[in-house]
């Protein structure tokens, strides 16, 4: 028998998985730069070297400008950038450009001064540059803005309300997987956004107004939402186009850990609450995590350099507990777990006795008590042969009453209770990129959540106003 070896290149083999991993999708998140090199007299300048630099992982992309002097860069990964122009008998020309998500972005017409190569032209502040490649309208939040905005519950959903043209009524107190409904756009309906995360749709098409996965707003590296006038590349909704990108690591390692704590000890308590004798709902959260990213170098397996291989990890923990309003219910009172209605109370707060004895076919009623249950001369009390032991034994699994004033009873209810949801999350995000050439840009991520919420008042389908049974509702998420 023959036997026969055959070696894997390793380069090779992390290609290949990345693209196993990695969805394909219709959208991207890359953008486009284009401009136009002439000289001082608005002359075309022809064969000009362009190259633009990444500045969080170093990546370096060049082109050259055709004879109309015009250059163009189709696909740029959202970051910023350093624009560097070098032509033949001019001065070095540099400018710093931030381009976004989707962003078509044109630098406008560069004009370069004749000079020495020795000489530079350096831009560093100046006009923002206009999209004028395409016609859509929208707000794009990155970088240092997304770490500085401060916003209740990290969802980043919630920075939808800075853009213009949108009502968002959803609140984003409690970390969650829903919060996409209710986001009206240009008089959109709330249930017609599109989300993406890496340019892969995140919606729960079953209802339209949940996310499938969510990733910690410290693994963002880029919030931008479309509202108008956008491509036929999106499609689908009609309302906005929220994009979200994820955070890649860069040429440095870098890392973070924090810590959010919320207590209803800081809460003032609600008048209602004051006015019943209520205690402050449980509100607490405790948010907790960490990211870490940077440079992957081994050189004797991918032959890689610190500018090839990136890596960008993130984990959060989320321990909520959700407050719920206050349920008020009838429950049965310790007499009538015994069959004794003869101090049973209406709405009104009198006196209801009158429980038909169905044997009797005779009515029951207060004018006429005849066919009303009596035991030993008492109205609306049941003879103990005539109790149905099972159904002692459900009224039993209902809790006591704790609200039997008069005034409880002519509001209906003689229990009232307020307990909060149990609603424990946790999101895990790593991201590898990968650049094995200057053409060639490469990157898998993989989302990982838990998320299960247990309530005593049941789930949003088996829903109680009394806390019999707690049902747990998972749904965890996967990208």
């Amino acid at each position: 028998m023959n036997s026969r070896s055959f070696v894997v290149n390793p380069t090779l083999l992390v290609f290949l998985l990345l693209v196993i991993l990695s969805p394909v999708a219709a959208q991207t998140t890359s953008g486009s730069l284009s401009g136009i090199i002439t000289d001082a007299h608005g002359a075309a300048v022809s064969g000009a070297k362009v190259k633009v630099t990444s500045a969080s992982r170093g990546e370096v992309s060049t082109a050259n400008t055709e004879e109309d002097g015009r250059f163009v860069f189709p696909q740029l990964d959202p970051d910023q950038y350093r624009l560097r122009v070098e032509a033949t008998g001019f001065k070095p020309y540099e400018k710093s450009i931030v381009l976004n998500a989707n962003d078509k972005i044109s630098a406008g017409t560069i004009a370069l001064e004749v000079g020495a190569v020795s000489e530079m032209v350096t831009v560093t502040a100046g006009a923002v540059e206009l999209q004028t490649e395409s016609a859509e309208r929208g707000a794009a939040i990155r970088g240092k803005q997304l770490d500085n905005i401060a916003i209740n519950g990290r969802s980043y959903l919630a920075l939808t309300g800075l853009a213009t043209g949108i009502v968002n009524t959803n609140s984003y107190a409690v970390a969650g997987h829903a919060g996409l409904a209710n986001i009206f756009v240009n008089g959109a309906r709330g249930n017609q956004n599109n989300l993406t995360l890496d340019g892969v749709g995140n919606v729960d098409t079953g209802n339209n107004g949940d996310q499938l996965a969510t990733v910690s707003i410290d693994a963002v590296s880029e919030f931008k939402i479309l509202t108008a006038d956008y491509q036929a590349e999106y499609g689908r909704s009609s309302g906005a186009q929220i994009s979200v990108v994820t955070r890649s690591g860069g040429r440095e390692f870098h890392g973070s850990g924090y810590l959010f704590h919320r207590h209803e000890g800081l809460n003032a308590n609600n008048w209602r609450n004051n006015r019943d004798g209520l205690q402050r709902n449980f509100f607490r959260f405790n948010n907790f995590g960490y990211t870490i990213g940077g440079p992957v170098y081994v050189p004797k397996v991918f032959n890689t350099k610190k500018e090839k291989l990136f890596f960008f990890w993130s984990q959060e923990y989320q321990r909520q507990l959700r407050p719920q309003a206050e349920r008020r219910v009838r429950v049965p009172t310790a007499l009538e777990r015994q069959g004794d209605f003869s101090q049973t109370l209406d709405n009104s707060g009198n006196p209801f006795p009158y429980i038909r004895d169905y044997t009797t076919g005779l009515p029951c009623s207060a004018s006429d008590t005849r066919g009303c249950f009596k035991d030993g001369g008492v109205l609306g009390r049941i003879p103990k042969n005539r109790l149905f032991g099972p159904g002692l034994a459900v009224l039993n699994l209902y809790p006591g009453p704790n609200a039997e004033s008069l005034e409880h009873y002519k509001s209906g209810y003689n229990f009232t209770s307020q307990v909060s949801d149990s609603y424990p999350r946790r999101e895990d995000m790593v991201r590898i990129d990968w650049n094995p050439t200057n053409s060639w840009r490469v990157f898998g991520r993989y989302v990982n959540n838990f998320d299960a919420i247990t309530s005593f008042y049941g789930s949003f389908v088996l829903g109680s106003n009394i806390t019999l049974v707690p049902i747990t509702d998972a749904r965890p998420g996967k990208a």
